[in-house]
């Protein structure tokens, strides 16, 4: 599925989205479900801010929340757990995705969001092809959104998706 998103952006499509409305914060518990029967043994905790009610496309939210959080897996601490925040206020909307661990190394941050950009960990059978966070900021810019990460050892490493209140 990322292969194709990513096909459709390169040839100029982008990624379709299709909104309607619906509670953030019951889709995020939703999908972080289905996370927990794909990642058995890792903590997956969940943050809500405000009302839920926001205008997007689920499939697409649930696809960028799984690949947010298979990253945290992938590339955090396994004791440290996820936590995944669904904010909805008055200046937006917000989905964050935290995990301990290993910071992002400085040089990589710049790229991140590009095709084919991966770090490197140990664990082999989590890694991919390196689409994973090109296909978030192609969500989230679908969305009116963007993305954006920070990362060092002592807060840990966030990634966070942003959404005008226009959608809200």
């Amino acid at each position: 599925a990322d292969l194709l998103d990513f096909t459709l952006t390169q040839v100029g499509r982008g990624i379709a989205v299709a909104p309607k409305q619906l509670d953030l914060h019951e889709l995020v518990a939703g999908c972080l479900d289905e996370l927990r029967l794909v990642f058995p043994g890792h903590e997956l905790t969940h943050l809500r801010v405000g009302p839920g009610e926001f205008t997007a496309d689920s499939d697409r939210l649930y696809q960028l929340i799984g690949n947010l959080v298979a990253n945290a897996i992938a590339y955090g601490s396994v004791a440290g757990g996820v936590t995944v925040s669904s904010l909805c206020e008055d200046h937006g909307v917000t989905i964050a995705v935290h995990n301990v661990g290993t910071p992002i190394p400085p040089e990589l941050l710049g790229n991140l969001f590009e095709p084919m950009i991966r770090g490197s960990h140990d664990n082999a059978e989590l890694r991919s092809v390196g689409l994973g966070l090109f296909i978030v900021r192609e969500i989230a810019r679908a969305h009116h959104g963007d993305v954006a990460v920070t990362s060092s050892l002592p807060s840990g490493t966030t990634f966070t998706v942003t959404f005008p209140p226009a959608n809200h």
